[in-house]
């Protein structure tokens, strides 16, 4: 009987197949999955992005399974589905790195019958359809009205409901109602409407305007990390998102709540997300150091160190409700005991003002300055080109193949001296003479963030300037390379677009052009970073495609 049943939804699944992905060149074909569109070439600002089909990436697949059926760890792990690549900007979210093929779609099929099983054990089944117990074709209707519409994010068609309860047919001639339940649920986590968030609209003059159903799913996911709700559904059916206001409304109450104001944790938590890949937070768990230069640097102190950090931003970002300013200058940090003690620091509770030459905001994070650094010694390229390509959006290229590494340390002079002989030497002194100077502000801090009056017994020299934007802007130490960096409107113009670029599925150059005006207010720290992120759901794009 299983074979047959098999059989049966075989056909439900081919008729719903999503192996392949979307092309997007004007001639048809593929697009290389680490290049920008072009999106921006025109020159225009605040334009219509290509219309997308974004596949679901394995925590968006995770979160939906959870929303709609309501599974928790115990009875679900979790998809057995490859890792999401990264893109060229760090994000595992670029719609053109998340493709669909034959290994890939044989491990949604996989992931979809172990959900399946979940759903139709016997303590589960009964809550997810209560009534499930009579069955009948009236019960199997219920579940794709109800199930079947948070699956794809909107009412299923006549043709779609017409096909399940074909299989229904089949299936319930030769077996029980749970059977069906179990094969209908394969085929929904199967179909490419489940898979892929659809944000290709509807033709409207010039351009195609995304439905209610396409916009409600578009803002649960971008401000939530999870699918729309029933509420929100109900509200796309009715028409309440398809005016302005009522996109703002919406937006704003997923992401803020009402009485306080403040982002909702589920907002939070995308956000934190956003930094832990834009920055590359997320190597800090295997970030190993010399047991004999740092012996007291430790799995806890990391933990500690990217604790530190989400609370600095949850504080500053959230609490505080700051701007791109506000987070590279905040004097405060949020320590553990522990890691005050590894910082000598004095223990404290709560937000801590940050003591004087430690610099200020998220540059001067020990995370951030332990990641970018060796495994004995600081390395003021590597946290030059963190602010150079992060906060600058400047473009560095790989060294020369001739170029070989710096010599080793002797002991008998400065960080600074050996990397100088970057800018000395003609092949690398183009790139490094942008790099090396940021990275030289936080010489005093070593490769494990703490501070340091002297190296090797040699004063320390943290001077440096910003070039490559306009006037060289000089800076002594960290404080001011932030002061000085929170002052450039590039700044802002390149986290907005990096934000966008985490928000829509784009490579941050073709996300620029599609915020221009947000991102202005944001240089000019007339919004707050949460204000914008909102903003992104008011945008041209948002609501509207080309081809």
């Amino acid at each position: 009987m299983r074979a047959v049943v098999a059989s049966c939804a075989a056909g439900l699944l081919l008729a719903t197949a999503c192996v392949g992905h979307i092309t997007g060149g004007d001639d048809g074909e593929e697009l290389p999955p680490d290049e920008p569109r072009n999106v921006c070439a025109s020159g225009d600002a605040d334009i219509a992005g290509p219309r997308l089909l974004r596949r679901l990436t394995s925590r968006e697949y995770t979160a939906s399974v959870r929303a709609v059926f309501g599974l928790s760890t115990t009875e679900w792990a979790g998809p057995s589905l490859p890792a999401d690549p990264a893109g060229r900007n760090g994000f595992t979210n670029n719609v053109d790195r998340l493709l669909v093929d034959e290994s890939y779609a044989a491990a949604l099929e996989t992931s979809g019958e172990a959900v399946a099983d979940a759903v139709v054990a016997p303590a589960r089944l009964g809550q997810v359809l209560p009534c499930a117990a009579g069955g009948g074709e009236p019960c199997a209707r219920t579940y794709l009205d109800t199930i079947g519409r948070r699956v794809y994010r909107r009412p299923l068609t006549d043709d779609e409901r017409g096909r399940y309860l074909a299989l229904y047919d089949r299936v319930v001639a030769q077996d029980d109602f749970a059977t069906w339940v179990r094969w209908a649920t394969v085929a929904m986590l199967s179909s490419p409407h489940f898979v892929y968030r659809s944000e290709l609209g509807v033709r409207d003059g010039d351009t195609y305007r995304l439905d209610g159903y396409e916009l409600a799913t578009a803002l649960a996911f971008t401000l939530t990390g999870a699918p729309p709700t029933d509420a929100l559904l109900d509200r796309a059916g009715a028409g309440a998102l398809d005016t302005p206001e009522g996109l703002a409304a919406a937006a704003r109450e997923l992401a803020l709540d009402g009485a306080s104001g403040r982002a909702r944790p589920a907002m939070r938590d995308v956000f934190q997300r956003f930094t832990d890949q834009w920055l590359g937070l997320s190597s800090l768990a295997n970030l190993v150091k010399s047991g004999e230069v740092f012996p007291a640097f430790s799995a806890e102190i990391r933990g500690a160190m990217g604790r530190e950090t989400a609370a600095f931003i949850d504080h500053v970002v959230f609490e505080e409700d700051g701007g791109v300013a506000d987070l590279l200058t905040a004097p405060t940090s949020v320590v553990e005991p522990n890691l005050a003690s590894y910082y000598g620091w004095p223990a404290t509770s709560g937000p801590t003002t940050r003591p004087e030459g430690w610099g200020v905001g998220l540059l001067a994070q020990g995370s951030l300055l332990a990641i970018n650094a060796g495994n004995t010694a600081t390395s003021p390229t590597l946290r030059g080109v963190l602010i150079r390509e992060r906060l600058l959006c400047g473009e560095m290229p790989p060294p020369p193949p001739t170029v070989g590494d710096l010599p080793p340390p002797t002991g008998a002079e400065t960080t600074r001296q050996r990397y100088e002989q970057h800018v000395a030497d003609p092949a690398c002194a183009g790139c490094h003479q942008l790099m090396d100077p940021l990275g030289f502000a936080f010489e005093h801090l070593d490769a494990t963030g703490r501070y340091r009056a002297t190296e090797n017994g040699f004063p320390i020299d943290a001077t440096g300037s910003i070039t490559g934007l306009g006037p060289s802007v000089a800076f002594d130490g960290p404080t001011e390379l932030a002061s000085a960096l929170a002052s450039e409107p590039e700044t802002a113009v390149c986290m907005a677009s990096f934000m966008a670029s985490a928000a829509y599925g784009l490579d941050h150059h073709d996300s620029a052009c599609l915020v221009s005006s947000l991102a202005d207010q944001l240089a000019r720290d007339e919004l707050s970073i949460v204000d914008f992120y909102v903003g992104l759901t008011a945008t041209r794009h948002f609501t509207r495609r080309t081809d």
